[in-house]
């Protein structure tokens, strides 16, 4: 049995082509989805952030590369910091 994936016409994106969502002063946000795939580019403009995210979910997995700085990721009862190059 083999299984059948479709995947949206253009698979590929280039990041100027992506909006930004400004969360703050400091920070910026852009997103690309497939169906269960959610990529997220934070960009901490000004340091970090004010205050951190609350606590949330959505029904697609999520995937997390740190480009520089660091960052604490909570997952469940878990909690990672994560620093440049980290996945």
């Amino acid at each position: 049995m083999s299984i059948q994936k479709t995947f949206p016409e253009n698979l590929f994106l280039e990041y100027d082509q992506v909006e930004p969502i400004i969360v703050s002063n400091n920070v910026t946000r852009k997103f690309a989805y497939l169906n269960d795939l959610m990529t997220v580019i934070v960009d901490f403009n000004n340091g970090p952030m004010e205050k951190p995210d609350p606590f949330h979910s959505h029904p697609a997995e999520q995937t997390t590369y740190v480009a520089n700085g660091e960052v604490l990721v909570i997952i469940g009862e878990q909690q990672k910091k994560l620093k440049a190059g980290d996945i």
